[in-house]
């Protein structure tokens, strides 16, 4: 469960003001790029893309890469609308459903901007799900394992969505040369 809460100085009170919850300093709402209306349902959907959102459908395979600093990931997008475009916080949850315990891969918290996109929604690309965060976790031990993907999201009004897909996990293919 994803809360929002405002940080409080004894001295200087709340530092959430009323633009930060999307009221202009009349009271009146005020509209972003992905959230238009103060009313409606928030709406979002789990795609894949580093550079932009491709829809993926349950069953899709996807590719690990090698990141920087270590570990093995898969690039993760979201499409969403009626949601704040900044102040929304992305929660990332994988776990392996071909493991016995089905293990929890990703637990992550996130906080972007989102990118205005056709049609009156936003997308977020390039977020990194880690397969291998826990140490215990061989990468090769997750081949063709299908991964539950849970992606929920959180504006600081309340408004809320959320999305689920199964994706297949591969590792990079090798060429068997000539």
């Amino acid at each position: 469960m994803v809360v929002a809460a405002s940080t409080v100085c004894a001295a200087c009170g709340p530092t959430t003001t009323a633009s930060d919850a999307g009221l202009a300093d009349s009271g009146a709402y005020e509209a972003d790029d992905c959230k238009r209306s103060a009313s409606g349902p928030a709406q979002l959907a789990v795609g894949e893309g580093q550079l932009g959102y491709h829809v993926l459908d349950d069953n899709s395979e996807l590719t690990w890469e090698a990141g920087p600093q270590g570990g093995y990931h898969v690039w993760l997008a979201v499409r969403m609308k009626g949601l704040r475009q900044s102040g929304t916080v992305v929660t990332i949850h994988a776990r392996d459903d071909d493991d016995h315990a089905q293990r929890v891969l990703s637990d992550r918290r996130v906080i972007f901007s989102f990118r205005r996109d056709e049609g009156g929604f936003c997308t977020l690309s390039g977020l990194r799900l880690q397969l291998d965060e826990d140490p215990g976790v061989n990468i090769t031990s997750l081949e063709g394992h299908h991964i539950r993907v849970t992606v929920s999201a959180a504006d600081p009004e309340g408004s809320a969505g959320s999305d689920q897909v199964i994706i297949i996990v591969r590792g990079p293919r090798v060429d068997a040369g000539p």
